[in-house]
């Protein structure tokens, strides 16, 4: 879902040996020749771009391919990689994001997750990423998730992949919850020095009502 420029998607197919299925979607069609190019040039062949709105997947009006692939609880593995502030990005020299504007990312990245949920089989997997430092985009988002999908929960990372930091206290998440999720950033507390990056990895345990 909203899978522009293309790099987490191409990299999943190459991590699938370019064997099986990946469909990206992605609303804007000018972005979509960015993923179509990576994709040729990479010389990837199981990728299938869809100009699509994310948040609109279950609507009942699309035609053929959309209701083709969209069916209920059909995927594996959902990446979630919803629109965000950027606030962390660099080189960044002015940051022209309002408190206002925070929460409008907020509340709009909610509204993948209906889509992702649904779609995702029992026993997948979905995870959601953001390139913001901003809490209520990450662990406060995650917290809203687990608790308006009872159906979630929230899955550990392999200690071999946590190269960042745990996540914020006070936004939701218990003390384990904090330690499954992984936060990157540019500030001086993070163990590297990175542009801003949050990953959160769940799994389906139970149909969808």
């Amino acid at each position: 879902m909203c899978s522009a420029p293309g790099g987490k998607t191409t990299h999943l197919a190459q991590l699938m040996r370019d064997e099986g299925l990946v469909v990206a979607s992605e609303r804007s069609k000018t972005k979509i020749k960015l993923i179509t190019d990576l994709c040729k040039r990479l010389d990837l062949s199981i990728v299938k771009v869809l100009a699509l709105d994310s948040t609109k997947v279950l609507q009942k009006e699309h035609k053929s391919p959309w209701n083709e692939i969209f069916r209920l609880e059909s995927f594996d593995k959902i990446l979630l990689d919803p629109p965000c502030s950027g606030l962390g990005l660099r080189p960044k020299y002015v940051d022209e994001n309002t408190v206002n504007g925070l929460l409008q990312h907020a509340s709009y990245q909610r509204k993948f997750f209906q889509g992702a949920v649904a779609l995702l089989k029992v026993g997948g997997e979905l995870v959601y990423s953001t390139c913001t430092m901003h809490p209520e985009e990450n662990e406060v988002n995650v917290a809203w998730a687990l608790e308006t999908y009872p159906e979630l929960e929230l899955m550990d990372i392999d200690n071999k992949l946590k190269l960042g930091s745990a996540g914020l206290p006070n936004c939701g998440l218990t003390r384990e919850q904090q330690n499954f999720v992984q936060r990157f950033s540019p500030t001086q507390d993070s163990p590297l020095d990175s542009n801003a990056f949050f990953i959160a990895k769940f799994r389906k345990t139970s149909p969808s009502q």
